[in-house]
């Protein structure tokens, strides 16, 4: 049902110059909100003296889909307005609500993920700032020390993902929210199947993703270990696409080495010829020799090749 309860603090607007739908909203109105959303959508194009739109609001403040929706088929191209502080709405609404709102943001208009071009004042896009509210941040880090079975002394039906989120609640919805947006940075859809019949690999995205937040990459190789070794329909495991992205030793390419160093490994204990010339990219051109030191001492058969 419709909330008509609102923390006015979170907003120090004078919204008595604002058109009827921005107080609406800003008075928490849900019910008459939609009504006139429909009977005025002009109204929804409005931005107050902050930059914030109606569906800034209401991303920030929880509004319920339906809300959320009306102001989105009044004026679409609300998402990809950045207020005074380079916030688009799913930027609040990647803290404050639900994983639905999220979905309904980029159904929408998936550009709204935009990597490069949705920076707030902090240089964070939405997929960064999901993991940087410090509710989020405990979540994946109470998960990422979670203690999982090893495989003998779990059932079939037990996988790390299954074991790590069915304990846990509110991780599930901050997982949920990032699935949508790593996907919708990776692929630049969300829709499922993907239109070029090409499968969605948590893993494989996240290396893909230069600016992937880093514990949010450890949390899905923590979840998905079996990805380590996959090739997506190109060809690459996950370290290859890591290193093609640009990441360095510390933000990304350590927690897939670290996960799994065998898996550049070949039967004869020697690097695999095939991934030559990603290591060498790598080492290369990308490295420090602080970095060659600390890789080669962590992953030992890389001195063996």
């Amino acid at each position: 049902g419709f909330q008509n309860i609102i923390d006015p603090s979170r907003h120090w607007y004078h919204y008595e110059m604002a058109p009827e739908l921005y107080t609406h909203i800003y008075k928490g109105r849900w019910p008459e909100s939609v009504n006139r959303s429909r009977s005025h959508p002009q109204e929804a194009q409005y931005e107050d003296e902050r930059g914030w739109t109606a569906l800034h609001i209401a991303a920030d403040d929880n509004a319920p889909v339906s809300v959320v929706s009306s102001l989105l088929a009044a004026f679409p191209s609300a998402t990809v307005i950045q207020n005074k502080k380079g916030c688009t709405a799913l930027h609040y609404a990647c803290d404050n609500s639900s994983h639905e709102v999220v979905r309904l943001l980029l159904q929408t208009d998936v550009s709204c993920i935009n990597i490069r071009g949705m920076r707030n004042e902090h240089s964070r896009t939405p997929l960064q700032d999901l993991c940087r509210w410090p509710g989020n941040e405990m979540l994946i880090q109470r998960a990422l020390k979670r203690k999982i079975p090893s495989s003998n002394n779990r059932n079939n039906e037990q996988t790390p993902s299954s074991i790590i989120l069915n304990q846990d609640e509110e991780l599930t919805k901050v997982w949920n929210k990032a699935n949508l947006l790593i996907k919708a940075s990776y692929h630049g859809t969300i829709e499922n199947p993907l239109p070029d019949g090409k499968a969605f690999r948590i893993v494989h995205a996240c290396a893909g993703i230069r600016d992937c937040p880093y514990r949010l990459t450890k949390l899905a190789i923590r979840l998905h270990p079996e990805q380590l070794q996959m090739v997506d329909e190109d060809g690459n495991i996950p370290f290859q696409l890591a290193v093609r992205s640009g990441k360095t030793w510390s933000r990304g390419i350590k927690a897939f080495l670290e996960a799994s160093p065998a898996v550049l490994v070949g039967h004869d204990g020697l690097i695999d010829q095939k991934f030559y010339p990603c290591v060498l990219d790598f080492l290369g051109r990308k490295s420090s020799i602080s970095t060659l030191f600390v890789m080669l001492k962590e992953i030992p058969e890389l001195m063996a090749s």
